[in-house]
């Protein structure tokens, strides 16, 4: 077997960590990248190794496209999932079968694992990163603390699909809204977003 069962099952609990990981941080591209790392062993029980070798190797390039052109607005996680698609395809396309002397390992399966290693080194890293830049921020929201319905005063002009910043309690915050709004405007939180809040003109009643 191209993936021993012990690595399959290694990649079932890494990606089901990082999906939990994801959804506790509130950081659902996290999630994502752990359900792509989940569906490898997936691949390739349903396809023979070289067309999911294939179809791993286009999944792979088309996630690294992705963050590129999103300008790692996935912050590496894409990247990475793409990255790890990528090495698992080509391994699988040479498929190398030469045993490593001394061992009853294959290239092909020593090369994984360094593979998977690397591919947990750089998720590490990026959720190490995740969890400075929680920190970073203002205490409501790394507390997580609803602010639906809080109200503010606009900093900026805010036009319909653009973002601009609002002042609430104190702290600025990233919004958008549907309706325009001008600088200096009280604006009430209707939702919290994971690039901000979604704002509202306040109705005076």
């Amino acid at each position: 077997m191209f993936l021993s069962i012990l690595l399959r099952e290694a990649l079932l609990l890494i990606g089901l960590a990082l999906i939990i990981a994801g959804l506790l941080l509130r950081h659902f591209y996290i999630s994502a990248a752990g359900f792509a790392v989940c569906i490898i062993p997936l691949i390739y029980t349903i396809f023979p190794i070289h067309l999911a070798s294939i179809i791993m190797i286009f999944l792979g390039l088309c996630l690294m496209a992705l963050e590129f052109l999103k300008h790692g607005a996935f912050h590496g996680s894409a990247a990475s999932a793409g990255l790890m698609y990528t090495i698992f395809g080509l391994l699988g396309l040479t498929n190398v079968y030469t045993y490593v002397p001394g061992t009853s390992e294959s290239v092909s399966a020593v090369l994984l694992y360094v593979a998977v290693c690397l591919a947990i080194i750089v998720l590490l890293i990026i959720i190490r990163c995740i969890v400075q830049t929680l920190q970073s921020r203002p205490y409501s929201e790394r507390a997580l603390i609803d602010m639906r319905g809080k109200v503010g005063v606009a900093v900026d002009d805010i036009e319909p699909g653009k973002i601009g910043y609002v002042k609430i309690r104190g702290e600025y915050w990233r919004a958008t809204s549907y309706e325009t709004i001008r600088s200096g405007d009280e604006v009430v939180v209707i939702d919290v977003k994971d690039d901000g809040v979604l704002v509202v003109k306040r109705r005076q009643s």
